[in-house]
């Protein structure tokens, strides 16, 4: 009976998923072909300032579009929690933390960041994909949560007396609300906010593949936030340089 209890709500979260994928294909596809048909249009193609405009629009959904899928692909991959899911070796966290800022280094100054990194110099034993998926994926969602504050983002990391390994990720920007904390982590959530029009919005699947990649090396993550004061994203890795255990995904 608990197995095919357990079936069933596989099942239901595959068809979730699924449900949820197409939404989030269809809005920034319903955009791209509403604006093919305005470039249709003789006066829109003769209005060459107009016609740019829509193909930056197009390009954004676009872009949009792509990321969808390549988020997709890696959460459906994490859940699967195959032995396989992890290309495990040694590499340098402060290295990897200096790419994903750079990655961001546009954003990061257009908001006007004060950006502060305190990562030694240190080689840890896990997938480096997954680590930049986790790194850009945190400081990607301070800066989305704050695009009109120049907040301060500050990332940490120390190696704990156990042996273990501790990242911080802090800012001190908007903040979650107390009644979204409990949900962050899960698929496709966002924090109901006000945002220009123009603004497009993610996937709302960031911080749950930081989570799923997290529990994939072994470790937990943790979050605190009071609201237009600070929040703080914390995780704990065990064993950082050793054999990885993969903990039971939580539900």
């Amino acid at each position: 009976m608990d197995e095919i209890s357990g079936k069933a709500a596989s099942d239901q979260e595959t068809q979730d998923f699924v449900a949820h994928a197409v939404h989030e294909l269809k809005t920034p596809l319903s955009v791209i072909l509403g604006y093919l048909e305005n470039l249709r249009e003789p006066a829109t193609l003769d209005d060459k300032d107009l016609t740019q405009s829509v193909l930056d629009i197009m390009d954004r959904h676009v872009v949009r579009i792509n990321r969808i899928v390549d988020e997709m692909l890696i959460i459906s991959k994490l859940e699967t929690r195959r032995k396989n899911s992890l290309d495990r070796g040694l590499f340098n966290i402060a290295s990897c933390a200096r790419d994903v800022i750079e990655r961001l280094e546009i954003v990061i100054k257009k908001q006007q960041v004060d950006f502060e990194i305190q990562i030694p110099e240190l080689e840890i034993s896990g997938d480096q994909f997954y680590w930049s998926q986790i790194l850009f994926n945190l400081i990607e969602n301070s800066l989305k949560q704050n695009p009109d504050t120049a907040i301060k983002i500050r990332i940490s990391a120390e190696v704990n007396n156990d042996e273990s390994f501790t990242i911080r990720v802090f800012d001190n920007g908007i903040g979650i609300p107390p009644p979204d904390l409990p949900f962050i982590f899960k698929r496709f959530y966002r924090v109901k906010k006000h945002l220009p029009k123009n603004h497009i919005k993610g996937s709302g699947l960031g911080l749950s593949i930081v989570k799923q990649a997290v529990e994939a090396h072994g470790g937990m993550i943790t979050v605190r936030s009071i609201p237009n004061v600070e929040t703080l994203f914390v995780i704990v890795v065990p064993n950082f340089k050793g054999p990885i255990e993969e903990i039971a995904p939580s539900a």
